[in-house]
């Protein structure tokens, strides 16, 4: 997978799930289990230069749920999760509040 097919992915993800947006970097960070304080970093400079294996294997595989019309439930959790530091809130404010697009769909 290369950085612009993860960044591709993040937009499918992002719409898969009916957010209208792409997965925000830190909600991807979240959901592939990165630690630290700003999971964002990570996914950005992937998508600069490419995954690691198990990331690719992972976005690979919600992708392929995505498609089949399901909802991959560590995606799910991570959006709805606040951050547990402020300054982490990805790329914007409204990022620290759950979706309403996931909260009217069951888990």
């Amino acid at each position: 997978m290369t950085g612009q097919e993860l960044s591709d992915a993040r937009v499918r993800l992002g719409h898969g799930l009916g957010l209208d947006r792409a997965l925000r970097p830190t909600e991807l960070g979240r959901a592939l289990g990165l630690a630290g304080s700003r999971p964002s970093e990570s996914v950005r400079k992937w998508e600069r230069g490419g995954p690691t294996g198990p990331v690719s294997a992972a976005v690979r595989a919600w992708l392929d749920l995505i498609s089949l019309g399901q909802r991959p439930p560590d995606l799910v959790e991570a959006i709805g999760r606040r951050p547990s530091n402020p300054r982490d809130a990805g790329d914007s404010e409204e990022e620290a509040e759950p979706s309403p697009a996931l909260s009217d769909h069951p888990r």
